[in-house]
């Protein structure tokens, strides 16, 4: 409901979708998607300590729903969670021209 108040408002350029917050991966499609529909840039954030699994899952959700930012994920510091998103996101965009 944060979100699309937030979104329906025009409060901000881009919205931080806190996954943790917003509950199943199927809230956070539906929160991209609605931000894309409004206009609104869509963020998907996290949390320092997810698991490298949520971090994979929440960057398919990111890619496939067309969010534009994806938080670097788990941790705090920099290279672990940088290297976990961009290694999902460049194996998912190899995977896609291999089938095309």
């Amino acid at each position: 409901d944060d979100i699309k108040y937030f979104a329906d408002n025009k409060a901000g350029h881009i919205l931080q979708i806190k996954t943790p917050d917003i509950g199943g991966l199927h809230h956070v499609a539906e929160a991209i998607l609605y931000c894309k529909q409004k206009g609104i840039g869509a963020y998907c954030g996290g949390t320092c300590n997810e698991t490298n699994i949520s971090a994979i899952s929440t960057t398919h959700v990111a890619i496939g729903a067309g969010a534009d930012l994806c938080l670097a994920k788990p941790g705090m510091d920099v290279d672990s969670g940088y290297m976990i998103v961009k290694n999902e996101m460049e194996r998912t965009i190899a995977l896609s021209k291999l089938k095309r």
